[in-house]
C-alpha cells in the first residue's frame, strides 16, 4: 500500500474505503469489493499492485475476453465505451465528458490517489492511433521537462498508461476553451489587451515547440484553455496531431479555418504552419468571427486570395495540388478556378484589405497578422521574432483609452472581457459568430469542451 499518498479520510467512510484511499492490494480489494466487480475484472484486477477505486456505483459492461470490439469495451470505431462513475485503471473515476476528437475522447475524472480532478484522454484502440499516441507522449514528456517552471503556457502531462488496450494520458485540469468563451460572450470578441496577452502566451508555447522542431498541427481556439476561473492565462492543449518536423506522420492536417496554404497546395510543411494558425486565431478573438470561415477547401482558397491575392508563381509551380485550385495561361499566369463563395458572392483576388478583415485601424495588429498570413512559409515570422514584434511589445495603456470594456460573466463565473465600440454597439451585439461543423481533419468544432456533457457518457 502507498500510505504516503493517502488523502484525508472522511468521517463517514468505512474502514475498507479508508484503506482504499491509501491504496489497497488487489487481494484486499477483492475481499472487500468483489461483489462490485464483474467476472472479467476479478481477473484483471490482479494485474494491479495498488487499487484506489473500483467503480462500485457504475453500471458496468460485462466484457467477455475474446469477444469482438475488445470484449465489449469498445464501440465499432474502437472508442472506449466509458461508463459514468466507473474506474479507469482502478484509480480514476469517470465524472463527465470534456471533448471528443479524431484520436479519442477526453474525460473529467477524479484521481482517487491524490483526490484531485484531472483530464484523462483515452486514445482509440487501433494501431495507427497508438502510433500517434506514442509521438504525443514523446512530445509532452519533452515539453514538461523543459517547461519546468510552467512559463511556456503549454498543458502538462501528468502520467500515461495502457488500460484495456487503450493508451491513456492524464493532464492538468483547466477551464473553458476560447471558443466557448467567445460563444458565451455572444461572439463580440475580446478586448484588445486580452487578445495581445493570448498572443504572447501562445507565442511562449510556440517558441518552445520551435526550439525543439515540433509542429503542433492543430492550433485553434478550441485547443486553447483558460487556466482557471480566477485567471486569464491561456494554455495550449491537444498535441494529438503533433510531430517532429523531421518525423512527419501525416500529410493532411489542421482544422480547416486555420489550415495553412502549404497544407492545401501540397508543398510540405514545418513549424511555420502554427504561425499561420495563430494569425487566424487572433483575428477571430478580436472580431468574434473567423477570418476564413470556409465550408470546403475550394472556398478556403477563394477566401485566402480575396485578402492575400494570388500566390507567387514559384510556389504554385512547385505545389502538387495547384491544378485543383488554379488555372494557368501563358499570357495571364495563374488565376483561381473560383471567384465566388458558397452563397454566390464574388470574392475577387485582393478584393478586401487585411485591415478590413481585422476590423481595426491598429497598424501594429494588422502588421503582426500580415507577418503570420504569408503565402510563402519562409516569409512568416518565427515565434521568437513574433515576440519582439511591436504589437506584442506594445504597452496596454496605448490602446486602453480607445475602448470601453464590458465584463460579461460566463456560467462558471469567469470574467470574459469583451470589447464594445460605443458607436457600433448595435452592430457588434448582433454578431452570431461562426457555425462550426465537423472539419476536414475529422474533429468536431461545434461541440466545445463545455458542450460535451454527461450525456456523452453511458450511464
Amino acid at each position: 500500500m502507498m500510505g504516503a499518498h493517502c488523502v484525508k479520510p472522511q468521517s463517514h467512510q468505512t474502514l475498507a474505503q479508508r484503506k482504499m484511499s491509501c491504496g489497497m492490494t488487489a487481494e484486499d480489494a477483492m475481499l472487500s469489493y468483489s461483489k462490485y466487480l464483474t467476472p472479467y475484472e476479478r481477473t484483471e484486477i490482479l494485474q494491479y499492485s495498488n487499487i484506489y477505486f473500483v467503480g462500485n456505483r457504475a453500471r458496468k459492461i460485462h466484457a467477455v475476453e475474446g469477444l469482438h470490439h475488445n470484449g465489449g469495451y469498445d464501440d465499432s470505431n474502437s472508442r472506449y465505451l466509458a461508463k459514468k462513475y466507473d474506474h479507469i485503471g482502478y484509480r480514476y473515476e469517470i465524472l463527465s465528458g470534456l471533448g471528443k476528437g479524431a484520436f479519442g475522447d477526453v474525460y473529467k475524472v477524479l484521481d482517487h490517489r491524490t483526490n484531485t480532478e484531472v483530464a484523462l484522454k483515452v486514445i482509440r484502440n487501433e494501431r495507427r492511433f497508438h502510433r500517434q499516441g506514442k509521438i504525443e507522449i514523446k512530445v509532452l514528456d519533452m515539453l514538461r521537462t523543459q517547461d519546468f517552471d510552467d512559463s511556456n503556457c503549454c498543458v502538462h502531462m501528468l502520467d500515461y498508461f495502457v488500460f484495456r488496450g487503450h493508451l491513456c494520458i492524464t493532464f492538468q485540469m483547466h477551464h473553458n476553451d476560447l471558443y466557448t468563451e467567445l460563444k458565451q460572450g455572444g461572439f463580440t470578441g475580446f478586448e484588445p489587451q486580452y487578445v495581445r496577452e493570448i498572443g504572447q502566451s501562445t507565442l511562449n508555447c510556440l517558441s518552445l515547440l520551435y526550439a525543439n522542431d515540433i509542429v503542433h498541427a492543430d492550433l485553434k481556439p478550441e485547443n486553447m484553455l483558460v487556466e482557471s476561473s480566477q485567471s486569464r492565462r491561456v494554455k495550449v492543449i491537444d498535441f494529438g496531431s503533433s510531430c517532429f518536423a523531421h518525423e512527419k506522420v501525416h500529410t493532411y492536417i489542421q482544422s480547416r479555418y486555420y489550415r495553412s496554404p502549404e497544407i492545401m497546395l501540397g508543398l510540405g510543411y514545418g513549424t511555420s504552419i502554427d504561425m499561420w494558425s495563430l494569425g487566424c486565431i487572433l483575428v477571430e478573438l478580436a472580431t468574434g468571427s473567423p477570418i476564413f470561415p470556409a465550408k470546403n477547401e475550394h472556398e478556403l482558397i477563394t477566401l485566402h486570395t480575396e485578402i492575400l491575392g494570388i500566390p507567387p508563381s514559384y510556389l504554385l509551380d512547385r505545389a502538387t495540388r495547384t491544378r485543383e485550385f488554379f488555372d494557368k495561361s501563358a499570357t495571364e499566369g495563374y488565376k483561381p478556378m473560383r471567384f465566388t463563395d458558397r452563397k454566390g458572392r464574388r470574392r475577387s483576388p485582393n478584393g478586401k484589405t487585411l485591415a478590413a478583415a481585422c476590423e481595426t485601424s491598429d497598424v501594429n495588429f494588422v502588421g503582426f497578422i500580415a507577418r503570420c498570413l504569408t503565402w510563402d512559409p519562409a516569409d512568416r515570422m518565427t515565434p521568437t521574432e513574433a515576440l519582439e514584434h511591436p504589437y506584442i511589445q506594445e504597452q496596454s495603456s496605448n490602446s486602453a483609452a480607445l475602448f470601453a470594456i464590458k465584463r460579461s460573466f460566463s456560467e462558471d463565473g469567469l470574467v470574459a472581457l469583451l470589447t464594445k465600440y460605443p458607436q457600433n454597439l448595435a452592430e457588434m451585439t448582433s454578431k452570431s459568430g461562426s457555425n462550426k461543423s465537423l472539419n476536414d481533419s475529422g474533429i468536431s468544432t461545434e461541440s466545445s469542451i463545455s458542450d460535451y456533457n454527461d450525456n456523452a457518457i453511458d450511464t
